[in-house]
């Protein structure tokens, strides 16, 4: 019986072992599993191996054009901006098991990422365009940037999909901010909530290209809410509400 249950346990010890073993390659490729979702953007580079009848075919640096393409060995050039790496390796493989090999497999990784930058100005200490590794969040980006100044107002505007726009000043007026975003629809982080009082549902995953305008307190009036005033008042209509206010209407 003490035989028995010896070598059920060495049986077991082995499983266990082996499982261990085979687990190491699943865990060094989590890393670059974050990447999945990445869409890449003109000026990222790539490490690009095709493998194929068992042995490295190729092995070398790619990198995503300013239009967004990419010149693949074998192939030519290909659209690469826009793509992920799972969807690009997928455009890489149809081309080459066609027309050179058989069963080829090809391998991305990114090795230096160029596309994710992101403007921050205002009131802040250190304002700027930066390029970074990673989609931040609101607080990543603002962390970057040394953090709010004691005078910021208490708003922040996230605006996306906005080219060619300077906000570089942080004492824009009502008037200045209101036309540089005219036809945009920003995003409204409300910084009382966020910084102050920790409520993390403002601090919002920014896209590649987003620009963070914090605007001064003292140079711009920012309403937290408006007001819709009607009836038997002296002057009916809408106004702008912040927190403490006393108005006579």
């Amino acid at each position: 019986m003490i035989k028995f249950l010896t070598v059920r346990c060495l049986f077991l010890f082995c499983c266990f072992i082996f499982l261990f073993a085979i687990s190491g390659p699943i865990l060094a490729g989590t890393p670059q599993d974050n990447t999945g979702g990445y869409r890449l953007g003109p000026g990222d580079v790539l490490k690009m191996s095709i493998l194929a009848g068992g042995e490295e075919q190729v092995s070398q640096n790619l990198v995503v054009g300013g239009e967004g393409g990419i010149n693949v060995p074998f192939i030519g050039k290909l659209q690469g901006a826009g793509l992920t790496l799972q969807e690009l390796e997928k455009q890489i493989i149809i081309p080459l098991e066609r027309d050179f090999f058989v069963d080829p497999q090809v391998y991305l990784q990114i090795d230096e990422y160029h596309s994710l930058q992101f403007f921050i100005s205002g009131a802040v200490k250190n304002p700027g365009i930066y390029s970074l590794d990673f989609t931040p969040t609101f607080l990543d980006l603002l962390a970057n940037a040394g953090g709010a100044l004691p005078e910021r107002g208490n708003l922040a505007y996230i605006l996306r999909g906005v080219k060619d726009i300077s906000l570089t000043e942080s004492d824009l007026t009502e008037s200045e901010l209101k036309d540089t975003i005219s036809g945009t629809e920003p995003i409204i982080v409300d910084l009382d909530k966020l910084l102050d009082a920790g409520d993390m549902s403002g601090n919002l995953r920014l896209q590649s290209g987003d620009t963070v305008y914090i605007p001064l307190g003292t140079r711009l009036h920012q309403s937290t809410t408006k007001v819709y005033v009607q009836g038997e008042v002296r002057t009916p209509g809408v106004f702008n509400f912040q927190p403490g206010d006393r108005k006579s209407v």
